[in-house]
């Protein structure tokens, strides 16, 4: 986005290293970190309940566990306990019965005998007989129904009970599977929602320290120590209308150079090199600086560096083809001191060197056909 500058320091002004050199107004990104607060404190909420969801989570799970386990426990011990116990207990308890009926029957059917043999010799009477009749007659009738007692018990109930005690035990057992699976099911998700709130409190809480970095950025501090360039030239060399001139109030936009900070012992030139004469130019060639308000004092320098492609020529000349070319000052860093940014200078790059060479004017050479003549000073 953009920002305005609220102050700066006077340009060509002389800093020391971490010396403010500008400050931005930072009050919507201080606002905006108000409002990330509000969403970060939120966010650590949200993950902090998260938090205490998968201990709820796992807390009920082990007692819901716990629960079926017990039931599929019982239901296996009450299995155990009727065809080990309560079966053979009832059925020992109906064999008895079976055979006290059975006796019952024997002396009943003995009594009934002894009653006949009595009233033949006169000593009972009828009814007697009858009554000894009737106790044979229930007593086999009892033995008939402690027989049907006890099979109704080993061919039915017991079959009965144990298949649907079976089957219970064996739903415990499937049920205590499927509440494990809901379970791992349950921690897993409470798990996931954890993993979901951290990432989401990562994501907000980088957001509020890119806001804090921000904020923190708008007062801009010299790295080092040096003199203070706007950084207005930097675009003069385009033909538009300029409306980014760096000054207190102005507004800047994001990535935008405010203030360069060359360090004074260390310099180079700048220069513009046409594509018909780029071919003698390499790297390390020697070179002669001028500068116009310092005339008597050439300065030396260095190629160092070529472009690889070529610019767009400055205005009205825009299908000029030029390479831009730095040149390294080699003089002492004293001598480089007396300098300062954003001078004119002019640049002969020495692309050769001749010994013992005559070198004539151009005016005295004369053409005349095919044939070239020079004048001569004589005496």
């Amino acid at each position: 986005g953009t920002t305005t500058i609220i102050s700066i320091v006077p340009e060509g002004t002389i800093v020391e290293k971490d010396q403010v050199v500008c400050e931005l107004d930072s009050s919507a990104l201080r606002e905006k970190a108000k409002q990330q607060e509000i969403t970060v404190t939120q966010a650590d909420s949200a993950m902090a309940q998260a938090n205490e969801k998968l201990q709820i989570t796992k807390t009920q799970n082990e007692s819901d566990i716990a629960a079926a386990e017990l039931k599929l426990t019982l239901a296996q011990l009450d299995l155990k306990k009727y065809d080990d116990g309560e079966f053979l207990q009832s059925k020992k308890e109906m064999e008895g019965n079976v055979q006290i009926a059975k006796e019952e029957l024997v002396r009943a059917k003995e009594n009934f005998e002894f009653s006949k043999l009595q009233v033949k010799k006169g000593y009972r009477t009828q009814n007697e007989l009858e009554a000894n009749r009737i106790a044979k007659q229930k007593a086999e009738l009892a033995v008939q129904g402690a027989d049907e007692k006890l099979r109704v018990l080993t061919r039915y109930d017991y079959e009965r009970k144990i298949t649907e005690l079976k089957a219970n035990a064996q739903e415990l057992a499937r049920e205590l599977e499927r509440v494990k699976l809901k379970a791992a099911s349950a921690q897993t998700q409470a798990e996931k929602d954890i993993e979901a709130q951290k990432l989401t409190s990562g994501v907000e809480h980088e957001k509020l320290d890119r806001l804090n970095k921000q904020i923190a950025a708008c007062t801009m501090k010299a790295p080092q120590a040096g003199q203070v360039v706007y950084a207005n030239m930097q675009s003069s060399n385009s033909f538009r209308s300029n409306g980014e001139q760096i000054e207190q109030g102005a507004t800047v936009r994001e990535r935008q150079a405010i203030i360069n900070l060359p360090d004074l012992a260390h310099m180079k030139v700048d220069c513009r090199i046409h594509e018909s004469l780029i071919g003698n130019i390499r790297i390390g060639l020697p070179a002669r600086i001028t500068i116009s308000s310092m005339l008597e004092h050439p300065f030396k320098g260095e190629v160092q560096h070529v472009s690889s492609v070529p610019m767009t020529g400055r205005w009205p000349n825009t299908d000029l083809r030029e390479y831009e070319v730095e040149i390294k000052l080699i003089d002492d860093p004293e001598v480089i001191r007396k300098l300062r940014p954003g001078l004119t200078a002019q640049v002969e790059v020495l692309v050769d060197n001749r010994e013992d060479v005559l070198q004539i004017p151009v005016q005295a050479v004369l053409a005349i056909a095919d044939k070239q003549i020079a004048y001569v000073l004589t005496a």
